[in-house]
């Protein structure tokens, strides 16, 4: 017969992590802050004007990455499964 393994709950990937998490929030933080310093300076200078869309989308991009992984350790926190940082 097979052994069945009992667990409190699913395992959690290493690279899903509540730490891991964190520091990707942290790390998208400062990716969104670095696009919009490129915001701020390219709005400044008329030569920049036509790229503002490259540090535009990082913004976006970083603060749709932080959304999600903000959803996803309230949704943990909320479940019991793990400290929220």
């Amino acid at each position: 017969m097979e052994k069945i393994l009992s667990f409190s709950g699913e395992p959690i990937p290493w690279y899903d992590s509540t730490p891991v998490c964190g520091l990707c929030f942290v790390i998208m933080g400062l990716i969104a802050g670095f696009g919009l310093m490129g915001v701020h300076v390219g709005w400044e200078a008329r030569e920049f004007r036509g790229d503002l869309w490259v540090p535009g989308l990082l913004v976006v991009f970083s603060g749709v990455v932080m959304l999600s992984l903000l959803v996803r350790l309230v949704r943990r926190q909320s479940r019991g499964k793990g400290s929220f940082l």
